[in-house]
């Protein structure tokens, strides 16, 4: 039976909440998500923009299609699973590609095909990137030069390299690369052509580094030359006794490899002596010097030697030149001896009769 009564048009009963839908105002949100978004005009891309897509490249090695017969048909079995209506495209070059040069005859004899990092001193790097060698370092070490004459002594300059150093330290960085990087600043002329010409980064530590200075300057036969004045000591006739002495501590400080011991350094140095000195360190010893200990007869030579430099005046041993006063006296006698021989020349005796 109809509810709404006879010849009242059948309506679908709809649930509550869809009438209570349908009696609300419409959402203008509803409406916009209903409605399709207007077209905007998008730029096209711009290939020169840093943020955009590359383009999608071909492979560079695309299948190839089988091989034909002669009569065009190809193979039986060998087209199945591949598109007949579709052409094979032939490979597609990638644009700058980067191709081998080829080499002329001028590339073998160009100079900067050859050159390298040619600096031999290589040492660790220091965790520090902030740090230099300040510039009044730099111009101290370079007031001590060496520059590998047969005249300098290597051994002083190494000491003298190193206690420049020893006056500056600083946090992170090792003494070892400071020393590596400051020591070439104090070589000059034939010392720095030696050091350009050993192997690129051949030297990573300053005992290698030193090593191979001394090794270099300090040759065998300069330590033979030394090792022969050691042996053959002799006190010479117008040097004192602390003359002597120091010449003496020169010699073997100069040579640390002489290889004698220092009770035959002490035996060389008593028998090179003048022999009033021997008296003295015999008389000194009881009478025999030799019955002595080694610290015991050193001790003895040094007090003699402190003795003798307060004892005898440092003299002059230079040539003596003469006044310009002296030499007019000089050339008067002459004069007057000359005169005096002519005179006795022109001088005839009476003969007696």
């Amino acid at each position: 039976m109809n509810p709404g009564g006879e010849g009242a048009p059948n309506r679908p009963h709809n649930p509550p909440d869809q009438e209570r839908r349908a009696n609300d105002p419409p959402n203008p949100a509803e409406a916009r998500a209903d409605q399709p978004a207007p077209a905007r005009d998008v730029p096209p891309p711009n290939p020169n923009a840093p943020d955009a897509a590359e383009p999608l490249q071909p492979p560079l090695n695309p299948p190839r299609p089988p091989p034909a017969f002669a009569n065009g048909h190809h193979r039986h079995g060998d087209n199945q699973g591949m598109p007949q209506d579709q052409p094979h495209a032939p490979p597609r070059r990638v644009p700058n590609a980067q191709h081998p040069r080829h080499q002329t005859m001028g590339d073998f004899d160009s100079s900067d095909a050859f050159f390298m990092d040619r600096n031999p001193i290589r040492p660790p790097l220091p965790p520090r990137n902030d740090f230099e060698i300040k510039p009044q370092i730099i111009a101290l070490v370079k007031q001590n030069q060496f520059h590998g004459l047969p005249t300098e002594h290597p051994l002083d300059h190494v000491d003298t390299f190193e206690e420049i150093c020893s006056t500056t330290r600083v946090n992170g960085v090792s003494p070892d690369y400071f020393k590596c990087k400051l020591f070439t600043f104090s070589l000059s002329d034939k010392a720095l052509r030696w050091v350009k010409s050993l192997p690129p980064q051949s030297i990573t530590t300053w005992n290698e580094y030193k090593g191979a200075f001394l090794n270099q300057f300090y040759t065998k036969q300069r330590s033979n030359s030394i090792r022969s004045k050691i042996s053959g000591f002799k006190q010479d006739s117008m040097e004192s006794f602390y003359e002597a002495l120091e010449r003496f501590k020169e010699y073997t400080r100069s040579c640390p490899n002489h290889g004698f011991s220092e009770g035959n350094l002490w035996n060389i140095f008593y028998n090179g002596i003048d022999h009033k000195y021997k008296l003295s360190l015999d008389t000194a010893s009881n009478g025999n010097f030799m019955t002595k200990s080694v610290p015991e007869a050193k001790l003895l030579i040094e007090n003699l030697a402190a003795s003798d430099a307060n004892a005898c005046p440092d003299y002059n041993r230079s040539v003596k030149t003469t006044s310009s006063s002296e030499s007019a006296q000089i050339s008067e006698l002459r004069n007057m001896v000359h005169n005096y021989l002519k005179a006795d020349k022109e001088f005839t005796p009476l003969k007696m009769p």
